[in-house]
C-alpha cells in the first residue's frame, strides 16, 4: 500500500492530524489521475484570521466548495454559475468568445480566465466600457508579462495571477493591487511556504533555478500509480513547475519542467521565448517546445497563430527569428517555426505542448 512520505503540512498541530477530503478524478491538463486531497482541521482558526491578502481569508472553505461543485451535475452548475457576479469562459473557440462586450452588456464584477482569451480580448478593450469589474484573475497558464502590459495599457486592468493545482485545491502563489510584478506570479499566499529547491529536496539561493515546491493547509496526500513518490516528497507538494526566486520573495514562473529545452548544453525556458514572440503585433498566439536535433540535442521550436489580416514580409519565419534575438539572448532564438491556425488547448484553455511534441 501507499504510506505516508513525510509530514505534509506547514502548520501540523500535535495530535490533529490531516484529514482526507476528496478523491479527484482528472487534472486541468486533461489527464485522468487519482489523488486524495487533505485538509488540516487546525490550520482553519490559524487562516481564518488573515485579511486584506490575495486569497487569503479560509482557504479550507473555498477548497471544499471547489471539491463539491466538481461533483455537481454541469446543468446545476450552468444555472448557479448565471447567478453569480462572475463570467467563466470555456477556451476550445477562445479567438470566437466575445468576452469584452459581455462584460459590459451584463457587468460583470469578477473576471477569471484564462492568458488566451485576455489576449483575443485586447481588440474590444477600446470601445467597451468595463468599469463594473473591480477585479481580473487569470488562471490556468502563466501569464505572459506582455499580455498583461497589453490588457493594462488598453484599459488600466491590473490582472492578478496565481498558481494553484487539482492537488493543492488552493492557490498558493499570487498578488494583487500594487503588489503585482507583471512577470512574477507573485508571493506565498498566507498559510503556504513555497520553496525553489534542487532535485535533492534542498532549498537553493534565491536567483537560481529550481524546482517548486509546496507546503500548506490544503494538499495531496496520495497519487495513484508511480506520481506519488515524485509528488510528495517529505511533506512537500512537488509541483513539476521551474521556478526562480527573487530576494523579495517574488517567484517568477519558468516552464513546466518537463518542457525546459537542453540545445547544445544551454537550458532554455520555452515561455521565455514565447514571451519574446507575444510581444510581436503581428503574433496571436505562440507556443514553444523542444525537438530533437542530431547535432544539439535539442532545438527551439515555436508554433505560431499570426494575427488576422497581419503581415510577415517574404520570410516570416526569419522574421520572428530576428525579432526574438532582437528581445532576449539571441542563442535563445527558435530554430524551427511553424505556423498554424490553432493551437491544441484543453476545455479550460490550457496549452497542450505534448500534442506539439509528438507531431514534431
Amino acid at each position: 500500500g501507499m504510506g505516508r512520505t513525510g509530514k505534509l503540512f506547514a502548520h501540523e498541530w500535535e495530535g490533529v492530524p490531516p484529514d482526507i477530503m476528496a478523491i479527484a478524478k482528472a487534472l486541468g491538463n486533461g489527464f485522468p489521475v487519482g489523488a486524495c486531497l487533505a485538509t488540516e482541521r487546525a490550520a482553519v482558526g490559524m487562516v481564518a484570521g488573515t485579511h486584506g491578502s490575495t486569497f487569503g481569508g479560509n482557504p479550507m472553505a473555498m477548497a471544499a466548495g471547489q471539491a463539491t461543485m466538481s461533483q455537481l451535475r454541469p446543468s446545476l452548475y450552468a444555472s448557479l454559475e448565471k447567478r453569480s457576479a462572475q463570467l467563466e469562459t470555456g477556451l476550445r473557440d477562445a479567438a470566437d468568445v466575445q468576452v469584452s462586450p459581455a462584460v459590459e452588456r451584463q457587468g460583470v464584477t469578477v473576471l477569471a480566465t484564462a492568458p488566451t482569451a485576455y489576449r483575443a480580448m485586447l481588440p474590444d478593450l477600446a470601445s467597451v466600457n468595463l468599469g463594473s469589474l473591480r477585479a481580473c484573475v487569470s488562471a490556468g497558464e502563466t501569464l505572459p508579462q506582455a499580455t498583461w502590459e497589453a490588457v493594462h495599457d488598453a484599459c488600466g486592468v491590473r490582472i492578478i495571477d496565481g498558481i494553484g493545482s487539482t492537488e493543492m485545491l488552493h492557490i498558493f502563489i499570487s498578488a494583487a493591487g500594487d503588489d503585482v510584478r507583471p512577470g512574477s506570479t507573485g508571493r506565498s499566499v498566507p498559510g503556504y511556504v513555497a520553496e525553489v529547491q534542487d532535485p535533492d529536496g534542498r532549498a537553493v539561493p534565491d536567483g537560481e533555478l529550481g524546482r517548486l515546491a509546496v507546503k500548506g493547509p490544503t494538499g495531496c496526500r496520495y497519487l495513484r500509480g508511480d506520481r506519488q513518490a515524485t509528488y510528495v516528497q517529505d511533506g512537500w507538494n512537488v509541483t513539476g513547475d521551474v521556478y526562480v526566486r527573487d530576494g523579495d520573495g517574488y517567484f517568477r514562473y519558468q516552464a513546466r519542467a518537463d518542457d525546459m529545452i537542453i540545445s547544445a548544453g544551454y537550458n532554455i525556458a520555452g515561455p521565455e521565448v514565447e514571451e519574446a514572440l507575444l510581444r510581436h503585433p503581428a503574433v496571436a498566439e505562440a507556443a514553444v517546445v523542444g525537438v530533437p536535433d542530431a547535432e544539439r540535442g535539442m532545438i527551439v521550436k515555436a508554433v505560431v497563430v499570426v494575427q488576422a489580416g497581419a503581415e510577415l514580409g517574404p520570410e516570416p519565419a526569419r522574421t520572428l527569428q530576428d525579432f526574438v534575438k532582437s528581445q532576449i539572448a539571441p542563442y535563445k532564438y527558435p530554430r524551427a517555426v511553424e505556423f498554424v491556425e490553432a493551437l491544441p488547448r484543453t476545455t479550460t484553455g490550457k496549452l497542450q505542448r505534448f500534442r506539439l511534441r509528438e507531431g514534431s
